[in-house]
């Protein structure tokens, strides 16, 4: 497997832990839905920067659903 693929499929379970669709991630990141889409089939390599930008996004999702518990089903 390449460094571009396994960094792919890294992103997308984290997309799918913080139950977010490719265009949110892109919006809340401020990136091309599409290119997200290429970094995560592993058609392309993204930057450093990039992904710290896009992890950022999914971090702060993924946080936000631990501390409201409500989008995760865990308060009454």
């Amino acid at each position: 497997m390449t460094t571009a693929a396994s960094t792919g499929q890294a992103l997308r379970r984290l997309r799918e832990i913080a139950g977010l669709t490719l265009d949110q991630v892109a919006e809340l990141a401020d990136v091309s839905p599409t290119y997200l889409s290429r970094v995560e089939t592993g058609q392309c390599n993204p930057s450093i920067k990039w992904l710290g930008v896009v992890s950022k996004a999914l971090a702060a999702s993924i946080a936000s659903k631990a501390d409201g518990g409500s989008d995760m089903g865990l308060t009454a």
